[in-house]
């Protein structure tokens, strides 16, 4: 952690950072697409602003973590205030997805050695480790903060 106003997010969960934030804007433009095929669309730019926020935002994140591994490795400081909450978002939606990966781990790294590729147990455990503390800590930071 840093000052009230910034947050640094670890390296090691920034994988997951940027899953939850593709899962964030598939959403986003979900929605939109639903709301172009609506009849009345003309009548109401209004039905836009949410999902154009929900977008803006979620990219203004992925220009801070990067789309992937290579553009940033280290860890990256955000903005509190403006991004705490989505990241808080994006995180909780991606967690399933990561426990799921864990739970298929044995048969997953059974595949893995028939086919003399490293098991990746210990990286995925870590990587569990890792986002679940900062997760608490982003939730406990944000409440401090009064976000």
């Amino acid at each position: 952690m840093s000052d009230t106003n910034t947050l640094k997010v670890p390296a090691g969960a920034l994988a997951d950072v940027r899953d939850g934030l593709s899962l964030e804007i598939g959403k986003a433009l979900d929605e939109l697409g639903h709301l172009l095929d609506h009849p009345d669309r003309e009548q109401h730019d209004d039905w836009f602003e949410e999902d154009r926020r929900r977008l803006e935002a979620a990219f203004a994140l992925v220009d801070r973590v990067g789309w992937g591994p290579g553009e940033r490795e280290d860890e990256v400081t955000i903005d509190l205030p403006r991004q705490g909450r989505l990241l808080k978002r994006v995180i909780e939606a991606q967690m399933p997805s990561l426990r799921d990966l864990l739970a298929e781990i044995d048969l997953s790294d059974a595949w893995r050695a028939q086919r003399g590729v490293p098991p990746r147990r210990q990286e995925l455990e870590e990587r569990e480790r890792v986002v679940t503390r900062f997760l608490a800590d982003l939730e406990r930071t944000l409440r401090d903060a009064g976000l």
